[in-house]
């Protein structure tokens, strides 16, 4: 038997996008195990994690998996499981270098397989603004970064539903958003004043 296709290939946390300086990226793939003494498998990824030749963990001729050395940007993983009489190989990659932002490539892949396993993102850092006038004062916007929720139009920071937002520190997330800034708006005036005081 040879390796037909990679079954599963995630990433955690998922990259669409990620946050730039975010590191330990974890990407997972599943596949049959091949008795092929030919078969090798690899993981490939490029951009700025520049690996295009790939890093191999798997050798039919050596009886599976051959896990590498930790790498200066990664370290990989490699198991085969059996369930119901099938073997199957489990392999991860974990991007231990902080992440630049751009599009992101990683593929793993086999030489039998007629099909290789892909994941596709994009890295880019946190916002400076976003909508209702609500503006982020920080001076970096990578992964972890702190900052300060602001109004453009001078007005009082409140969440859609009514509560006021104090204070107004927030960190760079992994998901390249601000931590709590869904549903966070601006108001000013009179409308400010009526919603303090019907919600309070």
């Amino acid at each position: 038997m040879h390796v037909s296709a990679v079954t599963t290939i995630s990433a955690d946390p998922s990259f669409n996008p990620l946050a730039t300086g975010f590191n330990n990226l974890i990407v997972t793939a599943q596949f049959p195990t091949s008795n092929d003494s030919t078969e090798t498998c690899s993981w490939y990824y490029g951009g700025e994690l520049d690996c295009g030749s790939g890093v191999q963990f798997y050798s039919g001729l050596f009886g599976g998996c051959v896990v590498p050395a930790p790498g200066t940007y990664d370290n990989i993983t490699c198991t085969v499981q059996t369930t119901d009489e099938t073997n199957h190989t489990i392999t991860t990659l974990t991007i231990t270098q902080p992440l630049v932002a751009g599009d992101i490539s990683i593929t793993v892949g086999c030489a039998l397989a007629t099909t290789p396993g892909f994941i596709n993102g994009t890295v880019k850092d946190c916002h400076s603004s976003l909508p209702y006038d609500v503006i982020v004062d920080a001076t970096s916007r990578i992964f972890n970064s702190p900052g300060k929720f602001a109004c453009s139009n001078g007005g009082n920071l409140f969440y859609s539903y009514g509560t006021m937002l104090t204070p107004s520190n927030t960190t760079c997330l992994a998901s390249a958003e601000w931590s709590g800034q869904n549903n966070l708006q601006c108001w000013t005036g009179y409308l400010a004043v009526i919603v303090v005081i019907l919600w309070h």
